[in-house]
């Protein structure tokens, strides 16, 4: 078959790999650049080059010249991995086996945008990923192929949980396009009745609300690690407001309390410094509870990770987390 690849990031990369294992014509890749706050480890359009095919950079494949490219080539199959765009039918019409997407929920569980996400604050034990056929709705057409029963760790980050999705993804792509490529007709996939939509996030929704309970606030953490990463600001008497992008924590109990809190009720205000111990720095949450912050970046270097008890004003009773119009209070 003739399959163009839209698709990005490592399981683009390795969706093509397939394809070309399978034997696969691709006669084109379509791909785009990370967002400003992302780091990708693979680039799908060089990796494209190297295997001597041809690459576009665009988001917008129903514009032109994009349309007129897609319909010289004559495909018969579009495969979208990786792609955060909705696709309309003036694209996914001119292949004659249509197009599909990979969207890593068991459908119609988890339709819409940021799974991985929602997966890890909604804290579900368990998700699973869908290769179905583009129409006109949103996560809504034929259902080709799916796998269920996911394992989400107690521990998973949003990083972790898309590089465990990449093979099963891989799997679904392998079966339907033996299947299609051999005339087989495809099996009925039996979905749950449970249907629900997941709404688009955007990076100012990982800003933490000291409000929240540890476990809301671990949960933010992990679903934005490593990318866009969860952040609050911090406020102390010498040094100001800085933002603070979290990277790492930890629920109680610790083996090791802080030695500063020993009561079984603590009462302040959410985001109040509470103490250390040899892992990291305490803070109060929303519910009396408390949450270990382990790792951080500062907005000067987000790239670079620290440790918490290293930046010394987190290591003070002064030190509040909190929104940043409510610490200029």
């Amino acid at each position: 078959m003739r399959i163009i690849l839209c698709a990005s990031q490592e399981i683009g990369v390795k969706c093509l790999d397939t394809l070309l294992n399978l034997k696969q014509e691709v006669p084109l890749v379509i791909t785009y650049k990370p967002e400003y706050y992302e780091r990708w480890e693979y680039d799908l359009g060089g990796y494209a080059k190297e295997k001597g095919l041809s690459v576009e950079y665009t988001r917008k494949i129903e514009n032109e010249p994009f349309i007129t490219l897609i319909k010289s080539i004559k495909p018969d199959w579009i495969l979208l991995a990786g792609w955060r765009d909705i696709v309309p039918d003036n694209v996914y019409a001119i292949p004659k086996l249509g197009a599909a997407n990979i969207h890593s929920t068991c459908l119609p569980e988890g339709k819409g945008f940021s799974p991985y996400n929602w997966s890890i604050l909604l804290g579900l034990k368990t998700t699973g990923v869908t290769l179905f056929k583009l129409d006109e709705g949103i996560d809504t057409g034929f259902i080709l192929a799916q796998k269920k029963g996911i394992p989400i760790d107690e521990r998973e980050t949003y990083g972790s949980l898309a590089k465990k999705m990449i093979q099963p993804a891989v799997e679904l792509v392998k079966e339907v396009v033996i299947s299609l490529d051999s005339n087989k007709p495809l099996p009925t996939i039996k979905t749950g009745s449970k249907e629900s939509y997941y709404a688009r996030r955007v990076p100012q929704d990982s800003e933490i609300d000291w409000n929240d309970s540890a476990i809301v606030i671990d949960r933010l953490v992990r679903a934005s690690n490593p990318a866009p990463l969860a952040y609050t600001f911090l406020r102390t008497q010498r040094d100001g407001i800085k933002k603070v992008f979290i990277r790492e924590t930890q629920l109680p109990p610790w083996e090791i309390g802080p030695k500063e809190v020993y009561a079984e009720n603590i009462y302040g205000v959410p985001g109040n410094w509470l103490g250390v111990n040899t892992e990291g720095v305490a803070f109060l949450t929303g519910v009396r509870d408390r949450i270990l912050i382990k790792k951080i970046s500062l907005e000067t270097d987000r790239n670079t990770i620290i440790n918490a008890l290293d930046y010394k004003p987190f290591n003070s009773s002064t030190a509040r987390l909190g929104k940043k119009c409510f610490l200029m209070e």
